[in-house]
């Protein structure tokens, strides 16, 4: 009976000295979910940047590519033109 209760002795003593660090577990995993919470805020943040970014440079794609064209018509306007001049 005694070695039970020496043994009983032993597991509260150490279940003693695990309660403050069970309380600290505790404080660190509330940290860690604020911490998510703040990364899931700046990541949708950063999306809506992103999708911002993605559209501004479609549409510089596409003004570059409207410019493109109108170059290559105009120089192929010119070309007609010449043609025409000398065919006359």
């Amino acid at each position: 009976m005694e070695d039970l209760n020496g043994n009983i002795m032993i597991v509260v003593e150490y279940i003693t000295a695990m309660a403050p660090k069970v309380d600290t577990l505790v404080e660190d995993m509330k940290i860690v979910k604020s911490d998510i919470i703040l990364l899931k805020a700046g990541h949708a943040h950063l999306a809506e940047k992103t999708d911002i970014i993605q559209r501004d440079v479609k549409e510089i794609k596409d003004d570059l590519k409207q410019k493109a064209d109108t170059k290559d018509l105009k120089a192929l306007d010119h070309r007609v033109t010449r043609l025409e001049t000398k065919m006359a």
